[in-house]
């Protein structure tokens, strides 16, 4: 008891941050080691059942309901588990490198305005990571110290004041990776032993899927901006061919009514069916549309869905943010002039989607990029979820989803843009009839943010950025894309 009266833990990092220098892989013969194989469980225990790992601690089921209403839904019902990942866990043990070195840039110091040249494929939309140390005189198991940090991370993620991104209980992340050493640590002038941990945590999805898919509802939501992506007006763009303007009138009245234009929430289901669909656009060597095709997955996936398909050159240098634009305008140009085949941009009534990219080297050895987007019709309750395969039901009417961008309109022409978006902002949103705070997300690396509210009642919406704040009053009648511009407050 003694000794368990001196054990310390001091939280090292606990922020969420994009860190773009790994790939995603499919860990083929990656093995974890007992200690980290627990560690993972744990996690998982808690993200399958919060409520259950929190009363083992403590904690009382209905008060920490009742404190956290924006977090009900995930504390009720739960989420998917993490997988381990190879290139997570080596990026852990270069960070948990650092940690015993004592030179981790605090949280924010990188500049975010500033490009970053990353390999094709690695900039991921969502990423996150945790960890602490944990010092202690003679000997603790090292399950002992994987059980305290992460203990800590959880209890500090049920702070009903909490401002910064979630980790344990995110369900954005499908994928972590963990390292331990051993060392020793100065505490309080006294030399001890010491635990350095780190948990790295990620999404699957690229950050330049996520910013073509704000810009297809960017698009959705207003089709004037049809101009500020490609440059020229709809009318110019058809080469002032008036019967091709009257046919587009024609074929998407809704089109010119943003109303009828619901937003596409991003749907994972549909992503990985793009994705395998792309990859067997690009690559028919690597996968054939046969084999893609054949699968019970992608034959339920596809059964009402529309499908957008582009393929580009892009540069050996190119950003994230570069390479999102060239294949949306290459995405919208290709709908844009053959409006019959009524692609998945202007696809009325659907509700939900999935953007794929893929890279790929051609024939003369550059470098391209081909993208799938899929959008179908779902159940808005069945939105966001990973195994929804099911057919098509009565949406609940009670309920109005949010699919919201922050940003700052640096290059001012009124609508997001790549590269503009802000990631790890807060988005609080309090019911006006009683100041109840419903929901609380925070901003990936592109900017989005999603929200789930009862319908037909006004909300307060609060957003901080450093010293900006925004706040409004808006009634949600239906589901709908909001764009937040914090240079306009």
């Amino acid at each position: 008891m003694k000794r368990l009266a001196n054990i310390l833990l001091i939280l090292m990092v606990v922020v969420a941050a994009a860190h773009p220098g790994f790939a995603q892989d499919e860990n083929q013969g990656f093995i974890l080691s007992d200690d980290q194989a627990n560690a993972l469980a744990l996690i998982n225990e808690i993200r399958k059942d919060p409520l259950a790992y929190a009363e083992k601690i403590g904690y009382d089921r209905e008060t920490l309901r009742r404190d956290l209403p924006w977090l009900v839904d995930i504390l009720d019902k739960g989420l998917h588990g993490c997988s381990p990942s190879e290139a997570l866990s080596n990026l852990a043990q270069e960070k948990n490198s650092l940690a015993q070195q004592n030179v981790i840039e605090e949280a924010g110091s990188q500049d975010e305005g500033e490009p970053v040249k990353i390999p094709f494929g690695s900039d991921l939309a969502l990423t996150g990571e945790m960890g602490g140390v944990v010092s202690f005189y003679s000997f603790m198991p090292p399950d002992f110290a994987w059980e305290i940090v992460i203990r800590n991370q959880f209890e500090q993620e049920l702070k009903p004041d909490i401002q910064t991104p979630l980790c344990i209980l995110n369900p954005g992340f499908d994928s972590m990776g963990l390292s331990m050493r051993g060392g020793r640590n100065e505490v309080g002038g006294e030399e001890k032993n010491a635990y350095f941990t780190t948990i790295c945590f990620a999404s699957s999805r690229l950050k330049a899927e996520a910013q073509v898919l704000n810009m297809v509802n960017q698009v959705r939501f207003n089709p004037d901006s049809i101009e500020a992506y490609m440059g020229v007006s709809l009318f110019k763009f058809l080469n002032y061919d008036f019967a091709s303007v009257s046919e587009w009138f024609w074929l998407y009245p809704p089109l010119w009514d943003s109303a009828n234009l619901p937003p596409l929430f991003e749907n994972p289901a549909l992503q990985e069916s793009a994705r395998c669909r792309v990859t067997g656009l690009v690559n028919p060597d690597a996968l054939s549309l046969q084999e893609m095709d054949s699968t019970p997955l992608k034959c339920k996936i596809h059964e009402g869905t529309e499908e957008s398909f582009a393929h580009t050159m892009v540069r050996p240098d190119a950003t994230s943010d570069y390479l999102s634009t060239m294949i949306f305008t290459s995405l919208l140009g290709g709908e844009l002039m053959s409006p019959l085949k009524k692609g998945a941009i202007f696809s009325i009534g659907t509700n939900e989607g999935g953007v794929g990219i893929v890279f790929s080297q051609g024939k003369d050895r550059r470098e391209q990029a081909g993208v799938v987007l899929h959008a179908r019709v779902s159940p808005v309750d069945d939105l966001l979820q990973v195994d929804d395969l099911s057919p098509a039901e009565a949406p609940d009417s009670a309920r109005a989803h949010i699919y919201g961008v922050v940003f700052s309109d640096t290059n001012d022409d009124k609508v997001y843009s790549p590269g503009e978006g802000k990631k790890g902002i807060a988005v609080n949103v309090f019911r006006q009839s009683d100041n109840i705070l419903v929901n609380r997300s925070f901003t990936d690396a592109s900017g989005y943010f999603s929200a789930s509210l009862e319908s037909d009642l006004e909300y307060r919406f609060e957003i901080s950025s450093g010293e900006t704040q925004v706040s409004f009053l808006k009634v949600v009648e239906k589901s709908l894309f909001l764009p937040v511009d914090l240079s306009s407050q």
